[in-house]
């Protein structure tokens, strides 16, 4: 990949997650046994898939676990070509931008909704360009089906309407958020404009709810900061929505949603970012005591900077200290060095979850000069692009991965080959005893790290099999797969009961035998995931 299709990469990888320089980590929904065996299965998004010569239309893999780990038998290859599936594939769609997984009508089996950011509803013209869509694939005791939804801004009781670069379905989370027992759907679309003027950019997210035929748009929600009740207010290119995560961090036996609002100025500093909390109840999500989350919050560590990008990522689970999920906040861009020059090592700040909600009592800051965390921070590591978490062993509690995509490993002479920093989760939270640093090539880890591969742009966690404990998957999006560019990779690393192992680790691309399609130049293939335990 030479220097102008670096460029063009980061472009690409821009128009679906928040506007920063390096691959944004899409946050994988810790959802997705499709066919009700017991065991998790993995979605994959090849966003910048050609059909035919059908440019960047976008494709998913999905690849079934079992008692043996995951494995290519049965699986899947989606697409809007497909039979069956609504809408036709249509240039720089990306389908696959984004991935989560639930439950949706509450049958047993999880589904699959598929992030097309790129959409233009009802074939429009340019005026519609990237206005985005939803496609939720519903599953069965066979696996994912072609009963199928298809949401956009324009289908029938959905609030607001397509407009150019909004992005609808950029990023999506998965969970009861309340009003009934089966999971619903948050859908960020932070292009949104919510004024007169035209590439605003403030951002949005729909809430769709679960229920017996699937997600129904009946009881649906727009939220944005001009809400009523919502702290804060719009005031343009704040992109709320570029990132979401949904658990339950107290007040109620709900789950909550964690809104990503990466470009917030916070203190007068442009691009800070900061992260809007919405409780969940019996009647769904409330702007009753929300909460805005950024690094001049009392509690917090650290202080709002320029571009920043304060919640470019975000995942929830129970790290330990309560009976609640709690909160990690990626801040990729984060300065560590000199005030005067950007260095952009990275950081993640960790709230915990309480009876009352999330607080910043005890929170943590977690960087690669902390003693006891692997490697140290380097210009432009951008450690936290990407997060997930799950209980990989080692332990009761869940614990975190930290995506480093353009960590240089190996020497100097391998730069941006990528690496995930690994946090194990206690009764105190997490913790770097034990602490490990993942990259290709390292303790048993197939194929080998090479320059810019972006090793942990995409991460996603869930038990495929072959222990009791949760396993990593690890997108490796820039990968080349032989001879073939930028053809795109997954590593996948097995957890056991003292955490995750090399062993037994796999190299998944599209080019492996009984995959339902083939490596080719620039797919991005791993550059999404989502998953279920």
């Amino acid at each position: 990949m030479d220097g102008s299709q670096i460029h063009r990469f980061i472009a690409f990888v821009a128009t679906l997650g928040a506007a920063v320089w390096a691959p944004v980590g899409f946050a994988a929904t810790v959802n997705g046994d499709f066919n009700g065996d017991g065991y998790a299965d993995l979605a994959i998004g090849a966003p910048r898939e050609w059909l035919g010569f059908v440019e960047e239309a976008g494709v998913v893999i999905v690849i079934y676990g079992g008692p043996d780990g995951l494995a290519a038998t049965g699986s899947q290859r989606w697409h809007q070509n497909k039979r069956g599936i609504q809408d036709t594939a249509e240039t720089e769609d990306n389908f696959g931008g984004s991935l989560a997984a639930a439950d949706f009508d509450g049958d047993g089996f999880s589904d699959l909704a598929v992030g097309i950011p790129g959409e233009r509803p009802e074939r429009r013209g340019q005026e519609r360009r990237r206005s985005g869509a939803v496609a939720v694939l519903y599953g069965s005791s066979g696996g994912l089906t072609t009963r199928d939804q298809l949401w956009t801004q324009a289908s029938p009781g959905i609030p607001d309407a397509p407009a150019y670069l909004d992005n609808f379905g950029q990023s999506l989370a998965a969970a009861n958020l309340g009003k009934g027992r089966r999971a619903d759907l948050a859908i960020g679309v932070p292009g949104e404009d919510l004024g007169v003027e035209s590439g605003s950019g403030d951002g949005a997210v729909h809430v769709l709810y679960g229920a017996s035929g699937g997600l129904s748009a009946t009881g649906n929600q727009f939220w944005h900061q001009d809400s009523p009740g919502i702290v804060d207010t719009a005031e343009g290119r704040e992109l709320l929505g570029s990132s979401l995560a949904a658990a339950n961090f107290g007040k109620s036996r709900h789950a909550d949603l964690a809104i990503g609002v990466v470009n917030e100025v916070v203190g007068g500093a442009p691009g800070a970012g900061a992260v809007s909390v919405l409780y969940g109840g019996s009647s769904g999500l409330s702007a009753a005591g929300d909460q805005l989350w950024h690094q001049n919050r009392s509690g917090i560590e650290d202080q709002a900077e320029f571009q920043d990008f304060f919640g470019d990522s975000v995942s929830a689970a129970n790290f330990g200290k309560s009976a609640y999920r709690d909160l990690a906040i990626g801040v990729p861009n984060e300065d560590l060095g000199s005030f005067t020059t950007a260095t952009s090592e990275g950081v993640v700040h960790v709230l915990y979850g309480t009876a009352t909600g999330l607080s910043s009592s005890g929170s943590q800051l977690w960087n690669q000069d902390v003693d006891g965390i692997e490697d140290t921070a380097e210009v432009s590591d951008g450690f936290g692009r990407a997060l997930a978490a799950e209980n990989f062993g080692n332990g009761s509690y869940a614990d975190l991965a930290i995506g480093v995509p353009a960590e240089s490993v190996g020497g100097p002479a391998v730069t941006v080959a990528g690496a995930v920093n690994v946090l194990y989760g206690s009764a105190d939270g997490l913790t770097v005893t034990g602490a490990q640093f993942w990259y290709q090539g390292a303790a048993g880890l197939p194929d080998s790290a090479e320059q810019r591969d972006f090793f942990g742009s995409g991460l996603g966690a869930a038990n495929f099999g072959k222990s009791g404990q949760a396993d990593l998957a690890v997108g490796v999006p820039v990968d080349d797969v032989d001879t073939i560019a930028n053809a795109g990779a997954v590593d996948v690393i097995y957890g056991t009961p003292s955490g995750l192992s090399g062993v037994e680790s796999q190299h998944w691309h599209q080019d492996v035998i009984g995959i339902p399609d083939k490596a080719e130049e620039d797919d991005l293939f791993g550059l999404s995931l989502a998953a279920r335990r």
